[in-house]
């Protein structure tokens, strides 16, 4: 016989609340188990680093100059002696040496651009340089351009070339005059295209204020060549360094009309002072 009383019914009730109150807070421990068996501590997760991004490429020498057939120069990074890093382009190989030096406030070594190829051709071992502060060479400091030539200069050396001939247009041409009248260079000739004083880029030993005194010490063939029309340069000063650079071979040229620096060398093809004195001058005093 079935017990209805109303205190077995209100204990069986309270029984099956609890059952169930035990069975709920069982599910939520089994449910909440595998998040904190899953879950990391934060200070133990690996951040994610974003992509690096790459420098965008450096343009080729040919891109740069806007000249397809340099498309065969070489690129070339080398030291000065003071830590600065020099950018250049070689063109050509052999024993025979150039190092072409540009003007201020130019594109750099592109202003050489068509006259490398020339060169190249005629059977020169061509290298042509950004000085410190232009192009993609180092700024480190504005002084010591006459260095770049120095490690220019060595850099064709171990290359192979026996002889080594700067080339200068302008300030690039100072920059070589000042090199040649450092005890410790080592250069067979110079070309001073549009060249003025050199005593503003000498560092060597015996610094000389006197553009004049510093000439002299100049101990290599050198080859002055202006306009008479270019007012840069003042005729008077360029006939007083040539009178004071006694190195034997060393000859001055005055050109009719105007042009300064590079563009005395004309179209190179048609240029009657490029197929002869210029040339002429290179051969000269280059191995054969």
């Amino acid at each position: 016989m079935v017990d209805l009383s109303p205190h077995r019914m209100v204990t069986g009730w309270v029984a099956i609340t609890l059952m169930l109150l035990a069975a709920m807070a069982g599910c939520a421990q089994s449910g909440s188990r595998p998040q904190a068996e899953h879950s990391t501590p934060a200070s133990s997760a690996t951040p994610v680093e974003p992509p690096e991004s790459k420098p965008p490429a450096r343009p080729s020498v040919a891109q740069r100059c806007s000249e397809p057939r340099l498309s065969a120069a070489r690129e070339v990074g080398l030291r000065a002696s003071d830590g600065t890093k020099i950018f250049g382009a070689e063109l050509g190989s052999g024993p025979r040496g150039l190092v072409l030096l540009h003007t201020s406030m130019s594109t750099g070594l592109c202003g050489w651009s068509p006259a490398m190829l020339w060169l190249a051709d005629a059977g020169f071992h061509v290298f042509a340089i950004d000085s410190r502060c232009s192009g993609y060479s180092q700024c480190k400091t504005g002084e010591g351009l006459d260095l770049d030539l120095l490690a220019a200069t060595d850099w064709l050396r171990s290359r192979g070339a026996e002889t080594v001939i700067a080339v200068g247009g302008s300030q690039g041409s100072s920059v070589a005059l000042a090199t040649a009248a450092r005890p410790d260079h080592d250069l067979d000739a110079v070309v001073a295209l549009s060249g003025g004083w050199p005593h503003e880029f000498y560092t060597g030993p015996d610094a000389s204020r006197d553009p004049v005194a510093l000439a002299r010490r100049v101990d290599v063939p050198v080859l002055y060549v202006s306009a008479l029309g270019d007012v840069a340069v003042p005729q008077q000063e360029y006939r007083a360094l040539f009178r004071a650079t006694a190195s034997q071979g060393t000859d001055y040229i005055a050109l009719k009309g105007s042009g300064h620096a590079m563009s005395l060398l004309g179209y190179f093809e048609r240029s009657r002072f490029f197929r002869t004195d210029f040339l002429d001058f290179l051969g000269a005093h280059s191995v054969r």
